[in-house]
Formats: C-alpha cells, structure tokens, sequence
C-alpha cells in the first residue's frame, strides 16, 4: 500500500503490517507515520505465512510492526 521511505524516518526502514480483516483498517493506516512500509494482509488467511512471504523478498528491516486482532 505504502512503501518504506527511510528518509522520513530517521533512517530507519520499518514496515507495517496491517490485517484487512480488522474493522475499519484503514484509520489505523492512516495513523501510520510518514516514512513506514505499509503492507496489508488478509487475516482471514495464515497471517505469519503472509508475513514470511514478505520477509523472503524483503531485508534490512529495522522492525516489522503487526496491526491485528489480539
């Protein structure tokens, strides 16, 4: 949805995950701060399999942060 823009962000390459399967998702994308990967998954499916499917084509990160049911 978002890609990363370190500049924005001290440097920092973070990314975001956000479960579309949460109620009205997209508030939380848009309380993400400027500079943060936002990468939407689909929570009614295997999130950490989402997430690790990322993970393989993506690297350097310097923290992954999850929005999801708790």
């Amino acid at each position: 949805v978002r890609s990363v823009d370190a500049s924005r962000n001290e440097g920092r390459k973070e990314a975001v995950f956000v479960d579309t399967s949460v109620a009205d998702y997209r508030t939380l994308e848009a309380g993400v701060r400027e500079g943060l990967a936002i990468i939407e998954f689909d929570g009614a499916k295997d999130g950490l399999a989402q997430i690790a499917a990322w993970a393989a084509n993506n690297s350097g990160y310097d923290a992954i942060h999850i929005l999801s049911h708790g």
